[in-house]
């Protein structure tokens, strides 16, 4: 049996509804217009939202488990000078041993700033 079949005897309400239904979603998808240049825009950049900045993660879950007591993960970067040398890089640590004139910056005004 084909689909087609089982639309011819469905019943007048459930087609008329249905045809409703798609008329307005093709009215309301025929407005979806941009103009070429943020056609264009969009396809370069791969969005048509950009922020003037970059932004940063903010990770609490690192942070969680600094005040929990738990092991907290971290990048191992080289010293500048000696790259033999490596030190523990966390966001969690750049606020913990900050200098004492930002003790009273909280953690999110801290990593965006």
């Amino acid at each position: 049996m084909e689909g087609g079949a089982d639309i011819e005897n469905a019943p007048h309400d459930f087609t008329q509804g249905l045809k409703q239904i798609l008329q307005a979603i093709y009215a309301n998808i025929s407005s979806y217009i941009i103009s070429p240049t943020l056609a264009h825009h969009i396809v370069t950049t791969g969005s048509r939202f950009m922020f003037s900045h970059e932004t940063k993660p903010l990770l609490l879950a690192q942070m969680e488990d600094y005040l929990y007591g738990k092991n907290i993960s971290f990048t191992l970067r080289p010293t500048k000078g000696d790259k033999k040398k490596l030190w523990p890089d966390s966001q969690v640590y750049d606020v913990i041993f900050r200098p004492d004139r930002l003790e009273h910056v909280c953690y999110y005004e801290f990593i965006e700033k």
